[in-house]
């Protein structure tokens, strides 16, 4: 799993540390990744890869092996480049329900993209586990 972007409060920062802390005592081989720009430190069990560049974008998912981006943004975005990005590239990606990312995956029936409409952890955790039900029966 990757988080792409800002890691910042407001982008959901805190939201997918503690996702990826309750994930993780689940499903201990799950990896988590940041991409883009962190401004704190990060607990142990989520790796930072780094900033990166739009053109390196598919490069940096397929060098990690990352398969899903969870976006759990708090901010009431009017347009969001990163999740335009990554459904550009059909990566599956997992939004909160405020804002572009979750109007877009609405607007486009984007079939790799699921929305979280409460903001908690176990919420969060049924998206995420749809989602992956949907790619996995889809193949």
């Amino acid at each position: 799993f990757c988080f792409v972007g800002n890691f910042t409060e407001v982008k959901g920062s805190k939201q997918y540390i503690d996702f990826a802390k309750h994930w993780l005592s689940n499903h201990p081989n799950s990896k988590f990744f940041i991409l883009g720009l962190l401004n704190d430190e990060l607990p142990s069990f989520i790796s930072y890869i780094g900033p990166y560049e739009r053109l390196d974008l598919a490069n940096k998912l397929n060098e990690y092996s990352i398969h899903m981006v969870i976006n759990p943004s708090l901010a009431n975005e009017t347009f969001s480049y990163t999740s335009q990005e990554l459904m550009l590239m059909n990566v599956p990606l997992v939004v909160y329900s405020c804002g572009a990312p979750a109007e877009r995956i609405k607007r486009e029936n984007y079939e790799f993209g699921m929305i979280c409409y409460q903001f908690d952890i176990q919420s969060l955790e049924i998206a995420v586990t749809n989602l992956l039900l949907k790619l996995t029966t889809n193949k």
